[in-house]
């Protein structure tokens, strides 16, 4: 019977049923009166919870349950933090509380307990452990606690008053873990108490405070100490082990999970945590089932461990699980089979194999199809976006989103999604629990989304739900548009074709006047070595010309024979200094001609090469000036050439210069030059034929430079030089 309990928020919120459906997951939606909806998932709420309802005698007297046991009757007895001893009777759901009285000194020594444990040799007698008063022995025909306190004055009595844990051995022996005074040994013969206790100088002694496990060895009593579970690592605080049917010795610690412990090594050869899917690293207790699965609790929920395959499943509260957070080896497995872990929030029962996974998978749809970037700029369809078997979108429509769910009123927020956009991702993404896809910057193309989900116990929906989706190419990307590219790219060819004929022509054409142009300068060359020879030839004769003729002029004393030498020497002369103007031209062009530079004082030579043209000045009446603040002007100079360039452009400015002229020389320092300008008013050069003054015997006036004695080539010397 189901009905309505007031102190209970998970029964049914009403007593007055108005609909039930079952769906087809197995889920059953009750609509009550006044009660609203309420949903049972019958696959679900396989664990019985169990915890204290206020002003009910008839439950557990506190939550927080440290420690559990059956007795051979099949009744549980629960340890609890502020609630003493509980007896419950699962065949009537009956509670029995055994309370401290301080009146009755035969009552339970204290409510709060630590440990209880079933005494094999004596039916009807449990050993109770408590946090601050030591021991208790219940004798449940007498209903008697005997109590075994420390007495400092007595080293047989039990060695500390916090009791930690209790355990009884095959041979009946038993043995009592105290809060920081070590292992104590209880004969029942004598009634009293042998310790074992930590010594810092004794290797052999019992290792303390959790970090250790320790191997006693009953016959030589003495320990074993194992510091570190790992081969090679640091200790670990130990809060359960346990033995497994298979021999197996697992260890669960407070922050590492558990371990998989090699006796005969020393060491652990397996870890297992968060990471391999444990839900919390730190554990509580371990039970194993029939089928040889672990159960393990920890602080966060219970994990389900198949230790064949090595895989987790984990329950919380969302699983039905009353409260997550379990105490420390509270926890048993009872004749049964059915197991019960308890925590801060009461204690739950289940059996093990009523565990079982959810065989229905969600079904699958696709909400809605949406641009990502663009939320203001629907989409609009025709059906709903389910309904639909494609989606044809623009090109510009190619940054999208998909939102789809997973059908199944189980613990919808922990399904898992897997997608994949066909003809763009080369396998499926794991989508973990989140709920949509985007994509961005799609191509022109023909794609399938398609998405399937999972239930919580990890079963997929095989065929999932799809759509078509199909991007048209913008008016350039069509196939109309794929022809005339390629008719545009045909005629490219063809014109680069001619283009590249022509440019052969082209090419050997130049090939052709490059090989002209090259005989025609080997022909310059023959030429210029006859003209250069010819001109060293014409030297002698000049010489001996000019010679006869200044004596002739120095030793005549008749006027006509004095001019007539006069006008030989002043044309042997001319003609001289043409031949040599043609000697320095040829060697210049024949790159003989080399630069010898040096740093020194330009102003020393320009001033001497000014100086030396001072008579001519003052014969042809002309002013001459030498413009310079300079004294010391040090640049780099072949100072041969300066003076060829200087004389060069001063005998260019005297012929070209009348009587009453001016001339003027001047002198700049710039940063690491010199800068020479030399300047006359002479009759000047027109507009229209400056760029030619520096070719070789090119002169502006015919009659003008024959006048002047030019010969037209100073100036293209000084512009090679």
């Amino acid at each position: 019977r189901y009905n309505f309990e007031g102190d209970n928020p998970l029964s049914l919120q009403s007593n007055s049923i108005w609909s039930i459906y079952e769906d087809p997951t197995g889920i059953l939606w009750v609509g009550t009166h006044k009660g609203g909806l309420n949903k049972w998932d019958q696959n679900k709420w396989k664990f019985k919870h169990f915890f204290n309802i206020p002003n009910n005698q008839n439950n557990i007297s506190n939550n927080n349950v440290r420690s559990i046991c059956e007795d051979e009757y099949g009744i549980i007895w629960l340890g609890t933090s502020e609630g003493g001893l509980n007896r419950y009777d699962g065949n009537n759901n009956q509670y029995t509380r055994y309370l401290n009285n301080p009146l009755n000194n035969r009552s339970l020594i204290s409510d709060e307990i630590e440990c209880v444990i079933v005494d094999p040799l004596n039916n009807g007698v449990l050993w109770i452990g408590t946090t601050a008063n030591g021991l208790d022995r219940f004798d449940q025909e007498t209903g008697i606690f005997k109590h075994f306190q420390n007495n400092p004055k007595d080293v047989n009595s039990i060695s500390y008053h916090s009791i930690r844990t209790l355990f009884i051995d095959s041979k009946g022996t038993l043995w009592a873990g105290t809060w920081g005074n070590g292992l104590d040994r209880f004969d029942r013969r004598t009634r009293t108490f042998t310790r074992f206790q930590y010594d810092y100088e004794d290797t052999t002694t019992i290792g303390t405070d959790g970090y250790v496990v320790n191997l006693f060895n009953q016959k030589t009593e003495k320990f074993t100490r194992y510091v570190s579970l790992a081969k090679e690592g640091k200790p670990e605080i130990i809060t359960c082990i346990f033995e497994s049917k298979a021999g197996d010795f697992w260890i669960g610690t407070l922050k590492n999970g558990i371990y998989l412990f090699d006796r005969d090594k020393g060491y652990a050869t397996k870890n297992f945590t968060e990471k391999n899917g444990l839900a919390n690293n730190l554990v509580s207790a371990i039970l194993e089932d029939d089928s040889g699965n672990l159960w393990i609790s920890t602080a966060t929920g219970l994990s389900k461990f198949n230790t064949q395959n090595e895989t987790f499943k984990n329950f919380r509260s969302t699983d039905g699980l009353g409260g997550i957070r379990f105490n420390r080896r509270s926890a048993i497995k009872i004749k049964s089979g059915e197991m019960i872990f308890g925590g801060e929030h009461g204690f739950n029962i289940f059996h093990p194999d009523s565990i079982k996974d959810d065989p229905f998978p969600p079904r699958v749809l696709i909400e809605n199809v949406s641009l990502f970037n663009r939320p203001t700029e629907k989409l609009l369809f025709e059906k709903y976006i389910a309904e639909l078997d494609q989606i044809k979108l623009s090109y510009d429509q190619n940054d999208l989103r998909f939102d789809y769910v997973g059908l199944h009123f189980s613990e919808p927020n922990s399904h898992k999604y897997k997608y994949i956009l066909e003809g763009f991702d080369e396998d499926w993404i794991d989508a973990g629990t989140q709920r949509n896809a985007t994509y961005t910057n799609l191509d022109p193309g023909k794609y399938r989304f398609r998405v399937t989900a999972s239930n919580k116990d990890g079963v997929w929906n095989e065929v999932g739900a799809s759509i078509n989706i199909i991007i048209s190419p913008p008016l350039w990307a069509t196939m109309w548009a794929y022809i005339i590219y390629a008719i545009i790219i045909l005629c490219i060819i063809y014109f680069t074709w001619k283009y590249q004929l022509k440019r052969v022509k082209i090419k050997h054409d130049y090939e052709m006047s490059k090989f002209e142009a090259k005989k025609m300068h080997e022909v310059d060359e023959m030429k210029n070595r006859f003209f250069t020879n010819i001109s060293h030839e014409f030297r002698t004769p000049l010489t001996l010309i000019f010679g006869p003729a200044k004596d002739i002029a120095e030793e005549t004393k008749e006027t006509k024979t004095k001019q007539n030498a006069g006008i030989i020497k002043r044309n042997a002369s001319r003609l001289y200094r043409l031949v040599n103007q043609l000697l320095e031209l040829s060697t210049l062009e024949a790159g003989k001609m080399k630069l010898q530079a040096s740093e020194q004082n330009i102003m020393p030579l320009l001033k001497g090469l000014v100086l030396s043209f001072s008579s001519l000045a003052d014969r042809k009446n002309i002013t001459l000036n030498f413009n310079t603040i300079e004294q010391n002007l040090k640049v780099f100079i072949d100072r041969e050439k300066v003076e060829k360039v200087i004389n060069n452009l001063l005998s260019n400015a005297f012929n070209f210069t009348p009587e009453g002229g001016r001339i003027d020389i001047t002198v700049e320092k710039l940063i690491k030059e010199a800068e020479i300008k030399i300047a006359d008013n002479g009759v000047g050069i027109p507009k229209e034929r400056i760029n030619k003054i520096f070719d070789r015997y090119y002169q502006v006036d015919g009659s003008r430079t024959r006048e002047s004695e030019g010969t037209g080539i100073g100036l293209a010397i000084t512009k090679e030089l």
